[in-house]
Order: C-alpha cells, then structure tokens, then sequence
C-alpha cells in the first residue's frame, strides 16, 4: 500500500497490511515555508488509518462432460467450461454438479492477479446388479439345475 498527502512535502510510505487495520502517524511538513517570529508550533501530523483491500484472482473450471454446473463457496457461478472473474483471493469450496455423475466437491486456493485452472473428468456412480439381473441369473441357474435332474 502506497500512502501519499498532498499540500504538504511528499511523506511517502510503503505500509504491509496483514488483514488488520494499521494506525499510521506521519508529520505534515508544509510545501511552503512560513517564517514566523512566535515561539514555534508542534508539526501538525495526520492520523490514517489503513483498510486492507482484499485481492482478486479468476478460477477456470473444464469438466468432462461439459455443462456441469459450478458453485463456489456455495453460490452458483455458471457451468463449465466457464472462467469466474473477482474472487478474493484465499482458499474456497468448489462444488462441480452434474445430473447422473457423483458431486465433486474441494477446495480451490485462489492467488491475487492469477487464473487457477480447475480440470476433472466427472464419475458415474458404481451400479450393483439390480433385481432384473439377478433375477435372470436364478432362472438361468434354475434351468441348468433342472436339466441335470432330468438327466
């Protein structure tokens, strides 16, 4: 952060703001000088005090097959292919959603400045043979029985 007053001799500062605000004093030297005979008076200084901004990054997200839809820290984003813009930067939950394939969620870090690409290819759900099949199989089982019985 940069901190520059004006009407008075530049005072400039660089200032590292950790997520707190930061009280920065600064005396204020006028750009003109003013002769005086009076006893001498404090310098006048200013009181900032400093807001950290929070930093923005985007997020692309690919999926196979494309068209799932993209949550990020549980607000839907759009579907994919898709590149999300103004994301503060830091760690966020990414939720991938598409019908008839698993929920894909994670967490995605966020770098100020910079693109994080995000690319998956999307599951199916495991299927355990439903009853039709196994229904097949006893009358399969069934017949061959039956015939050696015959026999």
């Amino acid at each position: 952060m940069l901190l520059r007053l004006s009407r008075y001799q530049d005072s400039v500062r660089t200032i590292t703001v950790a997520g707190n605000p930061l009280l920065v004093n600064i005396a204020l030297v006028p750009v003109s000088t003013v002769t005086t005979t009076a006893a001498p008076t404090p310098q006048p200084t200013a009181t900032v005090t400093a807001v950290p901004t929070t930093e923005y990054g985007s997020l692309s997200v690919t999926t196979s097959p494309a068209g799932a839809r993209v949550f990020v820290d549980g607000e839907l984003k759009g579907n994919t292919p898709t590149t999300i813009p103004g994301i503060p930067a830091g760690k966020h939950t990414l939720l991938v959603s598409y019908p008839g394939y698993i929920d894909l969620n994670t967490t995605v870090i966020i770098s100020a400045g910079k693109t994080a690409e995000y690319s998956t290819t999307l599951v199916t759900p495991a299927r355990t043979p439903g009853f039709g099949i196994i229904a097949a199989l006893l009358a399969i089982s069934g017949l061959v029985a039956s015939r050696k019985f015959r026999k």
